[in-house]
Formats: structure tokens, sequence, C-alpha cells
């Protein structure tokens, strides 16, 4: 009796499953032996450990969302026009008669005056001696009269990062500096005084120390001290420019900030507050700070474009720096209920999206990864669904906070974070855009 072709296809298509599915297992060796998994109130416990040795333990405090399902928005990329960049620099400014320049030349002696001071400082924690070596360069470069030229808003070119100085007046002793981007990715900017450096306290844990950049002192230097403003003095200096700027984000993140000119020399201790998009309930979580990718474990949906977040920086003075890229608008008329993947399930995806991710790492000594996750939080993120760069949607998302350390080792490595949906857990990676993946592959 002759089988038909749809019955040859459907056997043939199971032992191809089969077969595929051996190779995987072996392959990428994801057989794991399950290690006492618990969830009680909020918390899990446990480990995953694959027969070769990859660890994924849990001792991790999740939060848990009572209402068991969640919305996904449909959003839209907000346009930066011109006339936005003109506003936001009149607001920063707090002045609408101001100069726009390409650039901003010190004249020879300016330099001098920065070079001495620095030199008295050398050796010390306030300056490094790549500082001072780029003042002497652009002593050496500079000239004894210097010229600078207004320009307008409109000679500035599209779809790049734009860098510029802005003036009330061209003695003042703050050149303010500005970023933004014309007819592209919404971004902007500013910074107060062009020397300025504006340093979080998230940003100064032991693993952001480089002994070859600076020492030890050094780096120390750049920790925020006691804030010379109160937080809530801060706030409302910090809110009232969010809301003039007529962004709908909602505070994230509050913490103390280092504001430093001229290397270190001058510092001041102010406050950092970080805005984020909140919908039905979720805040969509933000963290500065590099991304990794494996490129042969891609991610299943990226962001179109980069996280929309809002930084404004604040001290004794007033507004320090501003931030603010990837704004969005939100459809709210184009929303869909969907049910939040159970807590349950998320200890094998994490596991299982961490092997795939990690699991070929070694070092030097052949030592594989060992993760500890410590903190599950349910937030949103903005992904592409379609590799659309002008449309996307909110989703909710499991954050997964993690350390690593080498096999046998008790030093951390940088801490991570892992993102999954919290439709299907599948893996996602809202921290990086379409453009930055090509750039990746």
């Amino acid at each position: 009796m002759t089988k038909s072709p749809k019955r040859m296809y459907i056997i043939v298509a199971q032992i191809v499953m089969i077969i595929v599915s051996i190779f995987y297992l072996s392959a990428c060796d994801t057989l794991y032996e399950q290690s006492g998994i618990q969830i009680t109130d909020n918390n899990i416990t446990g480990s995953f450990i694959s027969r070769s040795g990859f660890e994924v333990m849990f001792d991790a405090h999740l939060t848990l969302y009572e209402a068991g399902e969640s919305q996904i928005v449909e959003a839209k990329r907000k346009a930066l026009t011109d006339n936005d960049i003109t506003s936001m620099i009149h607001l920063c400014l707090g002045n609408e008669k101001y100069q726009l320049f390409k650039e901003w030349n010190i004249s020879r002696e300016g330099w001098a005056k920065k070079l001495a001071r620095a030199n008295e400082y050398a050796n010390t924690e306030k300056t490094t001696q790549s500082y001072i070596d780029w003042l002497e360069d652009s002593l050496k470069k500079s000239s004894p009269v210097v010229t600078n030229t207004p320009t307008d808003l409109v000679d500035f070119p599209s779809n790049i990062l734009n860098i510029a100085y802005v003036a009330t007046d061209e003695t003042a002793d703050e050149i303010a500096k500005i970023g933004f981007v014309r007819n592209g990715e919404f971004l902007f900017v500013y910074y107060r005084d062009m020397f300025m450096d504006i340093v979080p306290e998230s940003l100064t844990g032991m693993d952001q120390f480089d002994a070859a950049h600076e020492t030890l002192e050094q780096f120390l230097r750049r920790r925020p001290d006691k804030p010379t403003i109160s937080k809530d003095e801060a706030f409302k200096t910090a809110q009232k420019y969010s809301n003039d700027l007529g962004s709908d984000l909602e505070l994230y993140l509050a913490e103390p900030c280092s504001i430093l000119r001229n290397s270190a020399i001058d510092k001041d201790t102010g406050w950092m507050f970080t805005f984020t998009r909140s919908i039905n309930g979720l805040q969509a979580i933000y963290e500065d700070g590099w991304t990794y990718v494996n490129p042969k474990a891609m991610p299943v949906h990226v962001s179109p474009w980069a996280s929309e977040v809002l930084k404004i920086s604040v001290d004794q003075t007033g507004i320090c720096s501003l931030w603010w890229q990837g704004a969005t608008l939100p459809q709210h008329e184009n929303v869909k209920m969907v049910s939040i993947f159970p807590a349950g399930d998320l200890p094998k995806k994490i596991s299982d999206s961490l092997y795939r991710i990690y699991g070929s790492h070694r070092n030097g000594d052949g030592k594989r990864l060992v993760f500890e996750v410590k903190t599950i939080e349910l937030g949103i993120s903005l992904i592409s669904e379609n590799n659309d760069r002008e449309s996307a949607v909110f989703i909710p998302t499991w954050y997964v906070f993690l350390n690593r350390r080498w096999q046998g080792e008790t030093e951390y490595l940088a801490s991570d974070k892992l993102c999954l949906s919290a439709i299907d857990g599948s893996y996602i990676e809202p921290r990086m855009s379409i453009d930055d993946i090509i750039i990746e592959k």
C-alpha cells in the first residue's frame, strides 16, 4: 500500500524534529539537575546545574504582580523639531537671548590658566595626568587671539549627533554645551558648563574602577559626597523642568551625583533624577552601562530606537544637566490585554536563556560562568515586533538582576541584567535598538 504524500511528510517531519531535539540537547548541554527550586511568597531559591557545570543559582526577591494580566500598548516615535530644540535651549538657559556656536575656541591665555591650575593639583586625587596632557596639547595648538563665530540651528546637519556651544555673554565664565540630532533620533543633551561632568552614584561601584586610567584616590574623588541641596528641593526643580518640557514620564530613580569641572578640581554634590515610562502600574527600568549580545544567540526582539529616558541633575545653583532621548508617544487607544508569564516557570526560562547566551564562555583556565540571580522585577519595555523603526509596542517584561563569576572564584564580574518577555518568556533586549544590532552583526 502506498503512503500518501501528506503522511510521508508528517513522518519525515517527526524524524527531523527528533534528530534536531537530540542534537540540541547534546550540543547545547541544557540537561539540568534541578536542585531545590522553590517559590515561596516573594522569593525564589535553588539552582540549575548543567551536566558540564554551568550553574544558575537563585536566591532572588520576586516582585509579584497580583493582576495576573497587563497591557500591550502600541507606540510611535516622537519627532524632535528645530522648534523643540530651540525651546529646550531657552528652557535650560533660562534666557531666550543667546548665541549658538559650532565650536568654542579658547585663547592661549585661557588654556595657560587652566593648565597652571591643573598643575597645582598634579599627582593628587583632583586631576589625572591624561587631563594635564590634554591641556598641554590644547595649549600648543592654541592661538593668542581667537574668534568665535555664531551660527544658526539650521546650519547644523541632519541625522547625526551635533555638538554645539551656547553663550548668553561671550565673557561668561560658563559656556554651555549641548548635543542634539536634527530630523532623526530624538536626542537632546545639555550641560551648564562645557567642562562639566556629571557622575551619578550608580556609576561609582568598584567594578567601574580602571587602574590603567586613574588611581584609586582619583576614582574615589569622583564619588558623590553628601549633597549640598536637599533631595526634596532638588526634585522640585527637576520636576518643573520635566513638566515644562511636556514630558509625561515618571520618576524612576533619585540618587546623589558628583558635579565635576576641570577634571575633578572643582566638585559639588547634587542629585540626579531619572524619569521613565509607566503604563498600567508597570514602569520601564533603566540603567546606564553597556549591553552584551551574543551574535549566536540573538534576542527575539529589540527596541526600534534608543531607550526612552529623561535624566536631570540639579545642584544649589539649579539645573546642571539634562539628557532626553528616545521620546515615545503611546497610542492608548490601541491596547491589548495579555496574561503574565507565570512566575513558577521563570527559573527554567532564565537558566535556558543564560545558557544560550553564555554557555560557550570560558576563562583562560577553562572555567565556566556561575550566575547568581538576586532580583526579578516586573516592568515594561519598548520593542519592535517587525523591525519597524517608526512604531513599536510596550510589553510587560521580567527584568532579571544577577551577579556572575567564574567557577571556583569569589570575585564578581560586572553585574548583569537579563530581560524576558512577560508574555511568553522569550529573550528580548530593549536596551539595544535595531541599528545597534545591525552594528553588532
